[in-house]
């Protein structure tokens, strides 16, 4: 079982090689959330049945992602104010108890795609002590002004869909 420094090393690492890229990738094009959601969960091995949420539902709707479920996800009860500076977000969640979770978050500017990262970093981390010895991974990285968070077997194939898909636009 992997412990929480290991996941705080691997969440620092991915974050230190992000940042190297916003440098690269400041210019992304606009994609859809939903679209990149997606693409990720299209090249997921693994993807098990569940609800996509996102914050373009109808706030009435039971899929909306609003600010009560950005405080369960996210928080501890509350919004994080990392939350704050997203622009749009979808989530993916399992229906049973399966080890597996994607989040795609569209941040106000590349600047404050680091902030949302950690806050993804840190629901990561929960995530990885639940997770256990699943064999499932956890994984945070930056495309510009886009946080694609991953809780599932392979995330290197699933980032690098969601990547291309950022790219795309």
């Amino acid at each position: 079982m992997k412990t929480i420094s290991a996941v705080r090393l691997v969440c620092a690492a991915a974050l230190l090689a992000a940042l190297c890229m916003l440098v690269l990738a400041g210019c992304t094009r606009r994609a859809d959330v939903c679209d990149v959601l997606a693409a990720a969960l299209g090249s997921a091995p693994d993807c098990p049945e569940g609800t996509v949420y996102s914050t373009s539902a109808e706030s009435d709707s039971p899929s909306a992602l609003d600010s009560r479920l950005a405080a369960v996800l996210w928080g501890n009860g509350s919004p994080p104010p990392a939350f704050a500076l997203v622009n749009s977000a979808a989530v993916f969640l399992p229906t049973g108890q399966v080890p597996f979770e994607a989040a795609v978050l569209e941040c106000t500017s590349t600047d404050s795609a680091a902030d949302v990262a950690l806050m993804c970093c840190e629901r990561g981390e929960a995530l990885g002590r639940v997770a256990g010895d699943s064999g499932a991974e956890v994984s945070v990285a930056i495309y510009g002004r886009y946080v694609v968070a991953l809780l599932c077997r392979s995330p290197e194939a699933v980032q690098k869909a969601a990547g291309a898909a950022v790219r795309k636009g």
